[in-house]
């Protein structure tokens, strides 16, 4: 059997599993994620971004609506870090808005909260 009669079969007896994030953005205050922690790795921001300088990382989440990525900002990261944030955990992200900073350059402001899962 091919690889893609394979995959026919499965998809048929429900047995995949969606792999591919829709990749978000925050674009107003009050925006929010809610979810697991599936995944991070080290983002560098294509110039296009404009004000973005420096590595950063990109969160995978799973959410109730499904995967999603985003990438948050080297503030954001250092909070997630600090908190010792691993795969499993549970994550609330609020956007809060952009401050300005000396030079032309914004700061993304997020509340971010981690919580335990139930089993």
């Amino acid at each position: 059997m091919g690889y893609a009669d394979q995959f026919k079969k499965a998809e048929g007896e429900g047995a995949t599993k969606e792999i591919s994030s829709q990749i978000y953005k925050f674009e107003r205050e009050g925006q929010e994620i809610v979810g697991e922690l599936i995944g991070f790795e080290k983002f560098v921001p294509p110039e296009s971004w404009g004000g973005a300088s420096g590595d950063c990382m990109r969160y995978v989440i799973m959410t109730d609506e499904g995967q999603i990525s985003v990438v948050l900002g080297q503030v954001a990261d250092k909070t997630i870090y600090d908190s010792g944030a691993v795969n499993g955990d549970g994550l609330y992200i609020r956007y809060n808005g952009k401050k300005a900073l000396p030079g032309g350059k914004n700061v993304n402001l997020f509340t971010i909260k981690r919580f335990a899962l139930a089993e």
